[in-house]
């Protein structure tokens, strides 16, 4: 048996070892946890580059112990191997397994360290894990040599660095202890490993890290924890400790903890040593005990669930790690932003522990914040919750709360905005001649003044009279509107409590065809805004009918204008006539587009389909049929698009391709996928088109004859073919007089 144990061990460690890797992020920064092993029962873990509890750098071999500094790379094992104790030296922060302040350097001829790990059971099975790390910026090689002292065999591994910054896990070296492997004849088995910045070479070059190992006995399992969590914060000092068995066979269990900067010791499973244990008596493998010992606030602690096997053996646990809450309070729940409409009602609201008072306060930019009390407006000014009652537009500001406890320091909340409602209409596109209203917000007791926008220095203060009515009222009206009343209006908004406030910017353009292209011969713009150039060849001009002629295009030109900037029209509406006798062409064949950088879309003939493509999706707007012209219109109101084919409502998308960076007919986006086909009477307006301006675009076709219901009567119940028409006639008046005496009432009196 004994030679059998022997052979095995010679071939596992004859074998390629897993090696795992990995890399620092750009703050310099690795969590080794996804390399380290959680498989059975930890029995130790070792930060070798630690300082000694007199401050001394350790001395292994011909090696000096120095260590990396917090702008150097920073690794940190968590939990469960993150057993971490406060490091005895002031000068360094954060704890033993962080190689922020840790790790070994070695470099020339043959510097190296090694360690012995004695103390191992006879006859178990363990896992031993070596973490380490090239040097972070020359080409570098490093060595690792494990032995096993029954048989003197070793495993050996040379790792590459060229310059790159990587942390490694050597995670392959499993064996089983045996009684040749107690050298020392103290009743335990051992195993060492030799760690050295290269392997039998000499090169100044050389150079690595070590960080550290871990052992774990493979063979058995460890308690499961189930609260405190690994590393949670906040625990109450009377908390309950949970945790599950995993073997068979338990009879009870010793519990131990203990205040984690009590610790003096590199060896985080030795806390049995220091600390408080409870036995606990097994009672159906879910298990829990409320520590007899106090526990301190704001205090961290170690703790370790050991089982105990009936007949004495013990499995030692993981240690896991917990805080309390502190004496000083902790906010768990910080205030929202509100926005209400004024005359309304806000509130604020916080949560924390260990709170003895509150106190709120109104911060003020650049100036001294103002402490709140209660008052005709506002209540709770000494509690957890602020509320703010009538809300005034000098109300609009950012609020917070300051807790306090038994202890300091006082804990501040973060700063909450309250922001008051005032309506702005945005942009609205107004015909010559007609009158463009602008709204705002309506307020009871409310004074108003309307102001034309020009630089926020030298805006016009409007009046009523030939130009303006309203002008004092929450609506403002511009009469005969025309070119020179383009621009941007605002109104400051006085509450029944003298507190003002300013709209936003309404702004109000003239309604126009931006764009109208006969297609008579060429890409002429009769605006003069934006003409077409022909690419790729002229198109063919053919009469479509009487005093009309339109342009066919044959999958190789296309008419064109690639703006030099890009231009958002808040609202616009296109309508276009098509025709093919193509009526399966490839995807996304375009007959118009607006290519920019985003927020754009295009017209297809999609495979037997006419299709929208672009912001927000795509939409089918009609089959295709051959040689049949179809009017397509789309109206952007600058947050959604309606589509209208031959005149009737289609459908809509939720979204604004309103971003033009060029006009392009007869072609896709990309100019390339060409459309083989006839088009005419592409118009692009600035505003959204009524129903009946689209029925009247459509009926430009003198063979179209569009006929809709815009908005049905009241009253329309038939019609001369017995269904409503539309209209409220001598047919609707005869139906209602035949049924004028009808009496449903049961019984009828």
């Amino acid at each position: 048996m004994k030679r059998y144990i022997i052979l095995m061990m010679a071939l596992m460690l004859a074998l390629p070892a897993f090696g795992a890797t990995g890399t620092f992020d750009v703050t310099k920064n690795a969590d080794l946890s996804s390399l380290v092993s959680t498989e059975g029962a930890f029995e130790r873990a070792h930060n070798m580059g630690v300082f000694n509890e007199d401050g001394e750098a350790p001395q292994m071999g011909f090696i000096s112990g120095v260590p990396f500094t917090v702008n150097d790379e920073n690794v940190t094992l968590v939990e469960p191997i993150d057993y971490s104790l406060p490091n005895p030296q002031p000068a360094q922060t954060g704890y033993a397994l962080n190689v922020a302040k840790s790790g070994y350097q070695g470099w020339k001829d043959f510097r190296s360290v090694s360690e012995d790990i004695d103390g191992l059971e006879i006859g178990a099975q363990y896992r031993l894990e070596v973490y380490y790390m090239y040097h972070w910026s020359w080409d570098c090689k490093t060595g690792l040599t494990v032995t096993l002292p029954s048989t003197g065999d070793q495993y050996q591994k040379r790792e590459h660095s060229n310059g790159g910054q990587t942390y490694l896990a050597e995670q392959g070296f499993v064996w089983t202890t045996e009684a040749a492997d107690d050298t020392n004849s103290d009743g335990y088995a051992e195993i060492s490993f030799k760690f050295s910045g290269h392997l039998l070479r000499s090169n100044d070059q050389d150079r690595g890290h070590l960080i550290g190992y871990q052992i774990r006995r493979i063979d058995q399992n460890v308690a499961g924890i189930v609260s405190p969590s690994r590393a949670e914060n906040l625990v109450p000092v009377d908390t309950e400790l949970h945790w599950i068995s995993t073997e068979t066979g338990v009879e009870s269990y010793n519990v131990h903890y203990v205040d984690a900067s009590l610790s003096t010791t590199n060896e985080p499973n030795a806390i049995d040593l220091y600390g408080t244990t409870e036995n606990v008596a097994y009672t159906d493998g879910n298990e829990s005990l409320i520590p007899s010992e106090s526990l301190d606030n704001d205090t961290r602690y170690f703790w370790r669930v050991d089982q105990v096997l009936t007949g004495g053996d013990v499995i030692k646990g993981d240690v896991w790690t917990f805080t309390t809450t502190p004496l000083s309070p902790v906010i768990t729940d910080q205030p929202d932003d509100t926005t209400i409409n004024p005359y309304e009602t806000a509130t604020f609201s916080v949560a924390g522990t260990n709170v003895t008072g509150y106190q709120w306060y109104k911060y003020v930019d650049g100036g001294e914040d103002q402490m709140l009390v209660d008052g005709a407006r506002f209540s709770g000014t000494d509690t957890s919750e602020l509320t703010i009652s009538d809300v005034i537009y000098s109300d609009e500001a950012q609020y917070y709360c300051v807790l306090t406890g038994p202890a300091e320091p006082p804990a501040q909340t973060n700063n909450a905005s309250l922001t008051v409602n005032v309506d702005t209409q945005g942009y609205t596109t107004v015909a010559e001649g007609e009158t463009g209203i602008i709204e705002t917000t309506e307020l009871d007791g409310a004074s108003y003044q309307w102001y034309k926008y020009v630089d926020g220095v030298s805006d016009i203060t409007l009046t009523d009279g030939a130009d303006y009515s309203g002008t004092q009222t929450y609506k403002l009206s511009v009469l005969d509107f025309s070119a020179a009343d383009e621009g941007e209006y605002y109104c400051v908004i006085t509450d029944a409590i003298h507190s003002s406030k300013a709209s936003g910017n309404s702004e109000l353009d003239m309604k126009e065809l931006l764009a109208h292209y006969k297609l008579e011969a060429d890409g002429t713009d009769e605006t003069g805004n934006y003409p077409l150039t022909a690419e790729g060849g002229d198109p063919n001009s053919f009469e479509r009918f009487a005093g009309n002629n339109a342009l066919h295009f044959n999958d190789s030109n296309y008419l064109d204008n690639q703006f030099a900037e890009e231009q958002v029209f808040q609202n616009f509406s296109v309508s276009i006539w098509a025709k093919t006798s193509e009526v399966v062409q490839p995807g996304f064949t375009g007959f118009f587009n607006n290519d920019s950088s985003g927020n754009d879309f295009q017209l297809e003939c999609d495979d037997g389909t006419w299709e929208y493509n672009g912001t927000g999706g795509s939409l089918v707007l009609a089959d295709v049929y051959p040689d049949e012209w179809i009017h397509i219109v789309m109206c952007c109101n600058g947050s959604s698009t309606t589509f209208y084919v031959n005149g009737v409502y289609e459908g809509w998308s939720g979204s604004a391709a309103n971003n033009f960076g060029s006009i392009s007919v007869g072609s896709n986006r990309s100019r390339v996928i060409l459309f083989t086909g006839d088009i005419d009477e592409v118009k692009i307006f600035n505003y959204v088109l009524s129903p009946e301006e689209v029925i009247d675009l459509t009926n430009y076709d003198p063979d179209a004859n569009v006929v809709q219901c815009i908005e049905r009567p009241e009253f329309d119940i038939t019609g001369p073919e017995g269904v409503p028409d539309c209209k409220q006639d001598i047919y609707d008046l005869r139906e209602l007089m035949v049924e004028w005496l009808e009496d449903n009432n049961y019984p009828q009196s």
